[in-house]
């Protein structure tokens, strides 16, 4: 386990990088700048973030498609995982997203059903083959931006996706170096979410509330025992 940011200027290789810079080249000639990571950072390893919880795919129900859907294992938010690929899972609870045909994928975005929120991500990620390169992007309150290029390999390795203070995501997405020309995504799994909010909850009511609204619920019925004995005094 490490903790280092990652360098994310160094390619692989020189194909990816040619294929970085025309893809790069491609976009400002359109117009459209790739902006760096506003609001968020990457960060190789697996560091737990204090209440995130394990996503898992408990509900007995085989899934494909280019959506699937698992929530988290303790406040029961759905989390949502979408793709131009068809996609499956290897199996039940926290299970291995990967390719429906096995070939790997080109893109992920994850989200909670919206209008909730999520302020860390940890997943594991493996690529296709050793050279494999993904960005990340996110956005949401104070997020925007992408990533540079980060190797991946195909060994598996973990990474920690988090918010700055007061920020929060409403998706974040990998996508292969190259886009839909390239196919880099092996697997991700071992999914973590944290700080998982939803702004239109309505809130439970305190022990303070709870308490006032059982002696007010005693008191009524007391007043309702007296008024029944003055009735049949009467």
């Amino acid at each position: 386990m490490f903790s280092r940011i990652l360098n994310f200027g160094a390619a692989s290789s020189l194909r990816k990088g040619l294929l970085g810079a025309c893809a790069v080249a491609a976009m400002s000639f359109a117009g459209v700048a790739q902006a760096a990571p506003v609001g968020f950072s990457v960060t190789a390893g697996n560091n737990p973030v204090a209440g995130d919880e394990e996503v898992q795919f408990n509900d007995g129900q085989a899934q494909s498609g280019m959506l699937l859907t698992g929530e988290t294992n303790q406040t029961g938010f759905q989390v949502n995982f979408a793709s131009t690929d068809m996609l499956t899972l290897s199996g039940l609870g926290q299970s291995a997203i990967k390719s429906f045909d096995g070939t790997g994928f080109h893109t992920l975005d994850i989200y909670l059903t919206a209008p909730a929120t999520f302020t860390s991500l940890i997943l594991k990620v493996t690529g296709i083959d050793k050279n494999s390169d993904i960005t990340f992007t996110g956005s949401g309150v104070g997020v925007s931006g992408t990533t540079g290029n980060i190797e991946v390999g195909n060994g598996g390795s973990f990474y920690t996706v988090l918010t700055d203070a007061g920020k929060s995501f409403s998706k974040v997405t990998l996508t292969s170096l190259g886009g839909i020309s390239e196919v880099e995504i092996g697997t991700v799994s071992q999914v973590r979410i944290g700080g998982a909010n939803d702004p239109n909850a309505v809130p439970l009511p305190g022990v303070a509330v709870a308490g006032m609204m059982l002696l007010g619920s005693l008191g009524g019925a007391q007043g309702l025992k007296r008024l029944r004995r003055q009735t049949v005094a009467a």
